[in-house]
């Protein structure tokens, strides 16, 4: 099972004062687009 392709989401933010924050998932949905939730 791994070398089986699979989908990666790349997610990203930033907070207040400008700094990045970031993850790579393979399971991702989405809750709410106003306000945005993962």
């Amino acid at each position: 099972m791994a070398r089986v392709p699979a989908p990666v989401t790349i997610v990203t933010t930033a907070d207040e004062e400008g700094n990045p924050y970031g993850t790579t998932v393979s399971a991702f949905a989405s809750l709410s687009v106003t306000p945005p939730m993962v």
